[in-house]
């Protein structure tokens, strides 16, 4: 498994090319692992995804963040199977922290709408909206 995360991890810096001398930060989220009860599969398959979190944050070598989903989404489901991932709670939270010129260049599906929301956390642009009566 370790080999497979360092392969899968040294394609996505080949998929980035120069661009990863650009970032100054990445940011990817730390799986949560619940029993297995709790868990709607086998929470072993999510272990992966740290190591190729790392593998990049180590060939980046910039400041990295990783936190867990409660951290980015809160209690706001991801509902996959709604089929416009615009259309789910959690689609729809970040359908809002975008511009119409952002949102016309994505190709959504649910896993790129999740990377937007971890990327607009990333950058302070997830914070709660607040309205409050009478202010203009």
């Amino acid at each position: 498994m370790g080999m497979r995360c360092l392969e899968i991890g040294k394609l996505i810096v080949k998929w980035t090319g120069e661009y990863h001398t650009r970032i100054g930060g990445y940011c990817f989220e730390y799986p949560q692992i619940y029993v297995a009860k709790r868990s709607k599969g086998d929470p072993n398959n999510l272990t992966p995804l740290v190591g190729v979190g790392m593998v990049v944050a180590a060939y980046f070598d910039v400041p990295t963040k990783s936190p867990y989903p409660v951290e980015v989404w809160g209690q706001v489901p991801k509902n996959e199977e709604c089929d416009d991932p615009w259309g789910s709670p959690r689609g729809q939270k970040i359908k809002r922290r975008l511009t119409q010129a952002e949102i016309a260049c994505v190709d959504a599906s649910h896993d790129s709408v999740d990377a937007i929301g971890i990327g607009l956390w990333a950058l302070g642009r997830f914070e709660r909206i607040r309205v409050f009566h009478g202010a203009v």
